[in-house]
């Protein structure tokens, strides 16, 4: 019996190795130049068609996507991403409706090695970034409102220290997220990610890995609204121009502005004008008041001054 629990206990430790070394990455991207130059290569000839590292052109940004999903299933989508969307898996079902049903060709052409050459340069060019703001305060507004804005803003304050839209900072490049994540899981891995982590979310863990574990702050003062606002910004920061991106530069359906709510406006209030004289008046009666009582305090003062010294000449 014992050295049947001795076998069963050996058994289910390399179970359990088997499934700790399936939820990482798999194979390690060549870093040496000769390979990330010759990715660049593949990557001009076979996606710089439809894919940019910092920008959306037909497909999202790449930036950072080594490290936003596993190598053995990039390597499945890159080859044959149509027969992903048709197995249902919901990480390609998603990014595919995001972008308009455009079928992407399949690369079975590419071995193995050359699809990580490819990822290889994506994961070096992500270190860079773009050099120039390419889409001005006043095309966010113009096109996406003031809730674009808003994001900006939020975006700066919160975000920009470990994140950038076009590049890895401390953590991911996040432009296109909006796009190749729900808005319904982006909110709460924001909120609180460790919380996600805990549970065991399995995408929200990979990333965790892939950025040796870095525990990025809670965000629960920020509300749903602010979060959205500042997906709308990446997704209006990353969108590519129309003439480029077609139909696929809208923005994603679920980032749409919030209707704002109607507030009830109270009971009526003074006007400025009316507020600032009630304020002089105030302030007018409390200086007399102040004063008055002040006088009665240094009359009553010198009667018992006096009334004392009186007392004291008549003994």
């Amino acid at each position: 019996m014992k050295i049947f629990d001795y076998l069963l206990f050996i058994l289910l430790f390399f179970l359990l190795c088997i499934s700790e070394s399936s939820s990482g990455q798999s194979k390690e991207l060549p870093s040496d130049k000769a390979s990330i130059n010759k990715g660049r290569e593949l990557f001009l000839n076979n996606c710089n068609v439809c894919h940019a590292i910092s920008i959306e052109k037909i497909g999202p940004a790449l930036s950072s996507i080594p490290k936003r999903r596993p190598l053995s299933w990039l390597l499945s989508f890159i080859k044959n991403s149509q027969s992903m969307i048709a197995a249902g898996d919901t990480h390609a079902v998603f990014i595919f409706k995001s972008y308009n049903n455009t079928v992407m060709p399949s690369f079975k052409k590419l071995s193995d090695d050359d699809i990580y050459d490819v990822l290889a340069y994506i994961q070096a060019a992500s270190k860079t970034g773009v050099s120039k703001d390419l889409y001005p305060e006043a095309l966010l507004s113009g096109s996406y409102g003031e809730a674009a804005l808003h994001g900006k803003f939020l975006f700066e304050q919160q975000c920009a220290v470990c994140h950038a839209f076009d590049k890895e900072v401390i953590g991911p490049a996040l432009g296109s997220t909006p796009k190749t994540r729900p808005i319904s899981w982006l909110i709460p891995f924001v909120h609180n990610s460790q919380e996600l982590i805990k549970k065991g979310d399995p995408y929200a863990n990979f990333i965790s890995e892939q950025y040796d574990h870095y525990k990025m702050p809670a965000f629960t003062y920020l509300s749903e609204k602010d979060i959205r606002d500042i997906f709308l910004y990446l997704n209006a920061k990353t969108s590519g121009p129309i003439h480029i991106s077609g139909s696929n530069a809208a923005l994603n359906p679920d980032l749409s502005p919030m209707p704002k709510l109607k507030v009830d406006p109270g009971p009526p209030r003074m006007s400025f004008e009316e507020g600032s004289h009630y304020r002089r008046f105030i302030s007018l009666n409390l200086m007399q008041g102040l004063f008055l009582l002040g006088a009665l305090i240094h009359i009553a003062f010198i009667i018992a001054m006096a009334f004392g010294f009186f007392k004291l000449i008549n003994k």
